[in-house]
């Protein structure tokens, strides 16, 4: 190229790029990481809208809250797994794992107790004819991943699951005008799944039940999805149901020192491989995925240089934003600074 193409920029969004990672940010004697720490030293920063994921991605295509609710992330979700689009609101339901800790109750995902196939659909039925007469619709994505969906969009305001695992659940009930209806309804699931059979069986396994649902993501499909993208990179189902609102194309994460076609001036791409070590504090995990980001990222840094892409904006989903263009990359002097210290600076 014989100059920069001034129209193309990478968006990488980053979920748990700068953790926290609780049982790192006091001790002393942490991992370093070089290379991706000379990447953020020498870019520009800055506070942005949304701190996880879903906010960030709802906010890159321009999708609002419900009047006095909720981000749609439920219907769109939806969308990406294949499902019909219609007016109805959606609530994405997530069976969890509620394990008593003295006065509370700490919330899991059913990830890594293998709900699977057989017992989804038997806790889906139990759940689908004690509340019959609601007239709801309840759709199972997933052993893990179910949509609830409703005539009426609630005045309520929740939390994503990402933001309550491994905590106690009470900090994150729902808010908004109806929020009383739903924490009776929570408590109800609670009573209805904790004699299910199929958690009776697994206890008498020694298997942790399946013992509630965690509500989110409350709205109807917005009318209108618009980005500056014309390519988007990567596999969940939020990002697959706003690429299809949008009418952008959709392929998979490039691998490591793979490019987009030349055609492609502004893709979008979700790097997924540090949410879950996230979530489940596990810094082994996190840093040896934080070297493998490291690694991959490095080809779109020497696209900059290249001028194949004018910058890359980089979302680490922690409120904040980091800017990479050529001349950043030229600021030699800038002192790198531990990725924990940055950590601290987002907790």
């Amino acid at each position: 190229m014989s100059g920069v193409d001034c129209g193309a920029e990478v968006t990488l969004v980053v979920p748990g790029l700068l953790g926290p990672m609780p049982g790192w940010l006091q001790a002393t004697d942490t991992p370093r990481f070089p290379q991706l720490e000379r990447r953020l030293a020498t870019a520009d920063r800055e506070r942005t809208t949304g701190g996880e994921m879903e906010a960030v991605l709802c906010h890159l295509f321009g999708v609002a809250r419900e009047p006095e609710g909720d981000l749609p992330v439920a219907a769109l979700m939806r969308l990406g797994e294949g499902k019909a689009p219609d007016r109805r609101c959606w609530v994405l339901a997530e069976p969890v794992c509620l394990r008593p800790d003295q006065s509370r109750l700490l919330l899991f995902d059913t990830l890594d107790f293998d709900l699977g196939e057989a017992g989804s659909r038997d806790l889906a039925e139990l759940f689908r004819s004690h509340f019959d007469e609601r007239g709801w619709v309840l759709e199972t994505g997933s052993p893990a991943r179910w949509y609830l969906g409703m005539e009426r969009v609630p005045a309520l305001q929740t939390h994503f699951l990402g933001e309550v695992f491994g905590r106690n659940m009470d900090l994150f009930l729902p808010r908004g005008g109806e929020r009383l209806a739903w924490h009776r309804l929570l408590n109800e699931v609670q009573m209805l799944f904790f004699q299910a059979e199929v958690n009776q069986r697994r206890e008498a396994q020694g298997r942790m039940p399946v013992n509630g649902i965690w509500f989110s993501g409350v709205g109807r499909l917005p009318a209108r999805v618009r980005a500056p993208f014309d390519m988007v990179h990567g596999d969940a189902p939020l990002l697959r149901g706003l690429a299809l609102a949008a009418g952008i194309p959709l392929a998979a994460l490039p691998a490591k020192g793979e490019l987009p076609a030349d055609g492609v001036r502004r893709p979008l791409l979700l790097y997924p491989g540090l949410r879950r070590a996230v979530w489940t504090a596990d810094p082994h995990a996190w840093a040896e995925g934080l070297e493998g980001f490291g690694s991959w990222l490095s080809c779109w840094i020497d696209a900059v240089r290249r001028r194949r892409f004018q910058a890359i904006t980089l979302y680490s989903c922690d409120g904040f934003r980091w800017r990479i263009t050529r001349s950043t990359l030229r600021r030699w002097w800038r002192r790198p600074r531990p990725l924990l210290d940055l950590s601290r600076d987002s907790a």
